[in-house]
């Protein structure tokens, strides 16, 4: 029936309708039907491991090609199927840089080597940081490590089966898997690429995430984000506290020994500025949403006693607060010089068409821009007004209108 209706129709070209019959063929094949229902069967039953949409944070490294330091690039735990390996790999090559893949079980010894060759190791991370690198990198510093081993276990995972099949590779190496486990392991790497980063190293986690105050992380680069961020590390970003954990994740960049703050004298204030600092809150236009997420971040996790940023009650949070401004989200392109000119031509419209920005301070970012302003300026209150926030204020005064009563105001 596909083969008569497309000869029929007689659309595009003999090529194409050759293309079409011929997949048309092969889908009604019935060990096809049987792969396809096969593959849909044990993924949702717990038999093979699916692929987590998490698993792909490496991929705003691409972003941060133009920052990173000259050196290597290693990766520990090579990828089953998510494409960090290859993604790292052709990154490294279009860099020209070194890159070096290492994991301790077979499968992923041999995903790395099918996919770049030399550079794929099996050990132990820790023991090829420790033993093996030194003698082959040639005095090379790592410019970017990425750190996504000893897997994780998420309590609905316990049960699954590809999750019992991994406890029995781990024991089959003489190894225990648990979280503290991976905790343990990812600690003593990030204490060894501490030793052997560049100036500006950036250090990636996977299944890594803030908790809601911000103030610690979960996960298997929890106990490691502690150290590196006690030992002139600063997070660059990371993911959301409300997003889900297997989606989580944390960038984080060594500071130079010259930009690195003072021990507890960044936000230390005299008392007659403080009361001023409260009552003058910061206007923050951010290119996008992660560099405003990294903002939020900063202010909840130092200044704690701040007003809260929030984006669920814009009116609760704000309506007790001195001056009531707001930070705004914006979303824009800056590709090139006409990006670059319409962000010029908007902050001018911005300047003139919100009253309270003299009372603010002020700032536009690009990307991951916040961090420096951050750590230059002292802040006093944060909140954020997104659409669906500003769709309801808009509902809101609707339909106090038609009640002929009066909307409320911050």
């Amino acid at each position: 029936m596909a083969e008569r209706r497309l000869m029929l129709e007689g659309h595009g070209s003999s090529t194409t309708r050759h293309s079409a019959l011929k997949h048309a063929r092969y889908m009604n094949r019935p060990c096809v039907q049987f792969a396809a229902w096969w593959m849909l069967w044990t993924t949702c039953c717990g038999i093979v491991k699916p692929v987590e949409a998490g698993a792909s944070a490496y991929v705003m490294l691409e972003e941060l090609a133009a920052e990173l330091d000259d050196g290597c690039f290693i990766e520990i735990g090579s990828d089953r199927g998510e494409g960090s390996t290859k993604f790292l790999s052709e990154l490294a090559n279009r860099t020209h840089r070194s890159f070096f893949s290492v994991d301790f079980s077979p499968e992923g010894y041999e995903n790395a080597l099918s996919t770049c060759g030399s550079c794929a190791f099996q050990d132990m991370g820790e023991r090829w940081l420790e033993h093996t690198f030194p003698a082959i990198s040639n005095s090379t510093r790592i410019a970017l490590a990425y750190l996504d081993n000893y897997d994780w276990t998420y309590p609905w995972t316990t049960d699954m089966a590809y999750k019992k099949q991994q406890h029995v590779d781990y024991a089959s190496s003489g190894l225990k898997l648990s979280n503290q486990k991976s905790q343990e392991i990812h600690l003593k790497q990030a204490v060894l690429v501490e030793r052997l980063c560049s100036e500006r190293c950036f250090v990636l986690f996977d299944d890594t995430w803030p908790s809601a105050s911000l103030k610690h992380h979960s996960g298997k680069g929890g106990r490691a984000l502690s150290f590196l961020l006690s030992h002139g590390f600063e997070i660059v970003q990371q993911s959301a506290p409300n997003e889900l954990s297997y989606l989580g994740y944390v960038l984080v960049r060594r500071v130079i020994e010259e930009e690195r703050p003072l021990a507890g004298s960044l936000w230390q204030e005299e008392e007659e500025e403080e009361e001023t600092l409260r009552r003058r809150p910061v206007l923050a236009q951010s290119a996008s949403s992660q560099s405003l997420d990294l903002f939020r971040a900063y202010l909840d996790r130092l200044r704690p006693a701040l007003v809260r940023s929030s984006i669920i009650s814009l009116q609760r949070m704000m309506r007790g607060h001195a001056a009531r401004a707001r930070v705004w989200r914006m979303r824009r392109s800056l590709a090139g010089a006409e990006g670059r000119q319409d962000v010029e031509k908007r902050d001018k419209q911005d300047t003139q068409e919100r009253t309270f920005e003299d009372e603010c301070l002020y700032k536009t970012s690009e990307r991951l821009r916040l961090r420096r302003f951050v750590k230059k300026w002292k802040f006093a209150a944060l909140d954020i007004e997104d659409e669906e926030e500003a769709e309801e204020e808009k509902e809101e005064e609707a339909a106090a209108a038609r009640i002929g009563g009066q909307p409320s105001s911050l």
